[in-house]
């Protein structure tokens, strides 16, 4: 299972439908109008993505300063923890994986994936939405929602659709935990790596499998066929007499 791990890893990393890349201008594009269509105030202010934190549990320590680490004193338990930018097509367009428990979102969030936003406001004007739990000072690249709704009504509208839209990437983690069932299971106790590959491996299979399948409730919900949006050549036919060949 090792060996085989790594050679499905060594594979993937260099597959463009596994690899977690930032979007092209033509993608944000095609984003930006999809959220739009459903969010007009979104797509006033090029909204292309929602971004959260996943948690993953993980085997208690005996060593007080390992648990510490990875030790959440708010849900009073220990995780691996890590963040994703979902697209509205269910791709993962950044992460940052393998963090330990204690550490909050924005915190992980510093290392390449508000950089990475902050270069694709600057050429594109493009945003993504985020909860409370991410940098608390304003950034133009981020759209906070909040429970509380401003004063004013066109906030009011902003904050709610904004809210509405955060389901994007909550459907995308548990379109991860559902693939890969025993990431629900806790992940072992150990500093040899294997954690990292199995981490980083899932990720690129569910980019592969959002690439190549095409069906996942993000992609039917924002950029289906219908809406004339997106269309993958490997998605599965409208009807069962089109696989085979009359």
């Amino acid at each position: 299972m090792k060996f085989s791990r790594r050679v499905l890893l060594f594979v993937l990393q260099y597959q463009p439908t596994a690899k977690v890349c930032t979007p092209t201008a033509e993608e944000i594009q095609e984003y930006t109008n999809a959220i739009g269509e459903k969010y007009p105030a979104l797509g006033d202010m090029k909204v292309w993505g929602a971004a959260d934190g996943l948690k993953v549990l993980l085997q208690k320590s005996s060593d007080w300063s390992v648990q510490n680490q990875h030790y959440n004193g708010w849900t009073a338990d220990t995780y691996i923890n890590n963040v994703f930018v979902f697209a509205p097509d269910g791709r993962i367009r950044m992460c940052t994986i393998n963090a330990p428990g204690s550490w909050h979102d924005s915190t992980m969030a510093e290392y390449g994936i508000y950089d990475g936003l902050e270069e694709l406001f600057n050429q594109h004007g493009a945003r993504v939405v985020v909860d409370s739990a991410f940098r608390l000072s304003a950034q133009p690249f981020l759209i906070k929602s909040s429970q509380t709704d401003p004063d004013n009504a066109q906030g009011i509208v902003l904050n709610r659709q904004a809210t509405s839209l955060r389901q994007l990437s909550e459907w995308g983690m548990r379109m991860i935990q559902g693939s890969f069932p025993r990431l629900k299971e806790r992940l072992r106790l150990e500093e040899f790596g294997e954690r990292k590959i199995i981490l980083h491996l899932t990720v690129l299979l569910y980019n592969h499998q959002a690439s190549t399948v095409g069906i996942n409730q993000i992609l039917n919900t924002f950029m289906s066929r219908t809406q004339g949006f997106y269309s993958y050549e490997g998605s599965i036919t409208e009807t069962a007499n089109e696989v085979f060949d009359m």
